[in-house]
């Protein structure tokens, strides 16, 4: 009993030093080592248990309970031993990358100090020499054309600019009908810029009418970023141009003008004709433009309508945004019979979801009659392709009305209406009086990048 008072009193010494006292014998020194890692409160409060039952312990059984309990306690918690060794070794890692991350900043702080004080040389920076080019070039501009002539000042850029990576002047090559006799796998129906008209809205003080008017409209999109003409006129074959008839005579699309996710422009380059007609040098710039055009994917068919001021004129632009369109080329040749004699003819042809806007195909109102090819029966139309949606239909108007000083005051109509097909061909016939025309129109899908 004494000796295990003894050893109590002693094990609650060693709990307040954290460690477990040696157990007498051989094996004492290895024991030391592995109690020292084991709390003494637990074999301690063994101790107490075996006292409070009144049970006498000899040496021996001591050691040999001790033992035991010890490797209990070290199976119990070698597991956890090695749960928690991983987690050391991860927050060691941290700190030393929290270290090395630190080394990383001081260095990084080192570089930005030195690069403010050795700047590279801006030809290295290309887009620090893009922008010094275009501080000189701003400061050799005229200043006051950015300010009072916003749009020329615009269209001029846009022409530098288009000219360093594609020559501006170049007309489109891509003729219309291109599938109309074959189906391309990358063609299909697409939207479409259809230009109704252009109209002389207002001239600047000092410009007289009438006005002669030569240069040319064009439409670029994306098919191949080559102008699509739609007005062209040279100095010796101007146009004139009256207060009652503001109008310029369209002469195009070559193809139908497609549109996409990218910009498409509408280009303007007009000049009026001055006093002198053998010298160009008194004509001025009346109009210089370039508006660009981006696909808003609509639902539906709408009608487009701009007001541009620019240089000596304000132009009032009308075009249709055609949406899942094809291409529709309209051709019209005399079968038999002749033109009503004294008078004048108009050729129109509109689209089902824009009906009232009609498209000039070709209108005179001279004494010289149908214009015709040198066949003798094909019709010479200024315009002849537009767009038509795939699901719509295409009406063509033909009207004769008497000239004046004619004696006949009857005015003659006709109209044909076309379903839109993907390719092929459509053939209708017309009839005004004794003149019977037949018209025949090309079905073509489209692309919006050329391959």
């Amino acid at each position: 009993m004494d000796q295990l008072t003894e050893l109590l009193r002693e094990g609650l010494k060693m709990d307040a030093a954290g460690k477990m006292p040696a157990v007498q014998g051989e094996d004492s020194e290895e024991q030391m080592e592995a109690m020292e890692k084991v709390p003494s409160n637990r074999i301690s409060d063994e101790v107490l248990q075996l006292h409070a039952a009144g049970q006498s312990m000899q040496p021996s059984d001591q050691k040999e309970m001790q033992l035991a309990k010890l490797l209990k306690y070290q199976e119990e918690n070698q597991p956890q031993k090695q749960e928690n060794q991983p987690r050391k070794q991860q927050k060691k890692k941290h700190h030393h990358r929290k270290g090395r991350m630190a080394l990383r900043k001081i260095e990084m702080d080192k570089v930005k100090k030195s690069s403010r004080l050795e700047k590279p040389p801006i030809e290295e920076d290309k887009a620090a020499a893009y922008l010094a080019a275009w501080e000189k070039e701003r400061e050799s501009e005229p200043e006051s054309e950015a300010r009072s002539d916003w749009h020329a000042y615009q269209a001029r850029l846009c022409r530098d600019r288009w000219n360093e990576s594609w020559t501006y002047e170049t007309p489109t090559p891509i003729p219309a009908m291109r599938f109309t006799d074959y189906v391309d796998a990358s063609a299909g129906p697409h939207e479409t810029l259809q230009i109704f008209s252009v109209k002389v809205g207002g001239v600047k003080e000092g410009v007289v009418w009438p006005l002669c008017l030569y240069g040319k409209l064009a439409v670029r999109d994306t098919v191949d970023r080559k102008r699509n003409i739609i007005f062209d006129r040279q100095r010796e074959n101007f146009q004139t141009v009256t207060e009652q008839d503001p109008y310029l005579t369209l002469t195009g699309p070559s193809r139908a003008a497609v549109l996409s996710v990218h910009h498409s422009y509408i280009e303007v380059e007009l000049k009026v004709k001055g006093i002198s007609s053998s010298d160009s040098s008194d004509d001025k710039d009346f109009s210089y433009l370039a508006i660009g055009y981006i696909q808003i994917a609509p639902f539906q068919s709408f009608i487009v309508k701009r007001v541009l001021s620019s240089r000596l004129s304000t132009l009032e632009l009308t075009a249709g945004h055609i949406v899942n369109s094809v291409e529709a080329t309209i051709n019209v040749e005399v079968s038999s019979g002749e033109w009503p004699y004294g008078h004048g003819g108009a050729f129109t042809v509109s689209t089902a979801s824009m009906d009232a806007m009609e498209m000039m195909l070709l209108s005179f109102g001279d004494d010289g009659g149908l214009p015709l090819e040198n066949d003798g029966k094909k019709i010479r139309l200024s315009r002849r392709v537009v767009g038509v949606e795939v699901d719509g239909r295409l009406n063509v108007k033909v009207k004769a009305s008497p000239l004046p000083g004619s004696r006949s005051k009857v005015v003659l109509s006709d109209e044909l209406v076309f379903t839109p097909r993907e390719a092929g061909r459509s053939q209708l016939m017309l009839k005004v009086g004794s003149c019977e025309m037949k018209v025949t129109v090309a079905w073509s899908l489209l692309l919006r990048y050329d391959n």
